[in-house]
């Protein structure tokens, strides 16, 4: 899956020259936090709702509304927008993406092809993504797995798994700090008494859903 696939391919964008009031605007009525900035097509920056809230005046001063307004329509887009962005490729895979935006702590980001602004994938936009990769895989039998983790763990148990004829659809593994680990198997068919014995007898904790 790749981030092309499930971007905003057309985002809304504002151009340098605008005003910050326009910005504004456009965020209240899209309901949206932040903006591109683009020169033709083109990304030169972001603008968002914190930075225009950041430079408007406090509701506490002497401007009125139409004083704040008149400020805001003077204040171009240029003078208060961040430089240029981080942005991901549209070959980008949605795993990749996913990672990024966490480690970013981003909620959106912009898509670039070149220096072209092709699109804006968010966190909404990863979640559908991830939701209709599993929706083929939901049916099956869970089998959990626990132990301490130790090289080739995962291949001994797929190994065990692949001599008894059981294909498994999907494998989560995961470590914790404490190197305890879990292995969710999603498996195609049914889980025999037998097979549950073979995991146990390789020291495991398994538990069959």
């Amino acid at each position: 899956m790749f981030v092309r696939d499930y971007m905003l391919a057309a985002p809304i964008t504002i151009g340098m020259d605008s005003s910050v009031a326009e910005a504004l605007e456009i965020m209240e009525t899209k309901k949206i936090r932040q903006l591109p900035v683009v020169s033709g097509d083109k990304l030169v920056g972001m603008v968002t709702e914190k930075q225009i809230l950041k430079v408007s005046p406090s509701p506490v001063s002497s401007l009125n509304v139409f004083e704040t307004r008149y400020f805001l329509e003077k204040l171009k887009v240029s003078e208060i927008m961040s430089g240029f962005p981080l942005a991901l490729t549209p070959d980008t895979t949605i795993e990749e993406a996913a990672v990024y935006l966490r480690e970013h702590k981003l909620g959106s980001v912009p898509v670039l092809d070149g220096d072209r602004l092709a699109g804006i994938i968010s966190i909404t936009n990863i979640f559908d993504a991830m939701v209709k990769c599993r929706e083929y895989d939901l049916t099956g039998t869970i089998l959990i797995i626990e132990t301490m983790d130790r090289p080739g763990l995962l291949a001994d148990v797929h190994q065990l798994l692949s001599s008894a004829g059981v294909r498994v659809k999907e494998t989560i593994y995961h470590v914790k700090e404490n190197k305890q680990a879990k292995i969710k198997l999603r498996l195609a068919t049914s889980v025999g008494r037998q097979l549950v014995e073979g995991l146990e007898n390789m020291g495991l904790t398994v538990t069959a859903d």
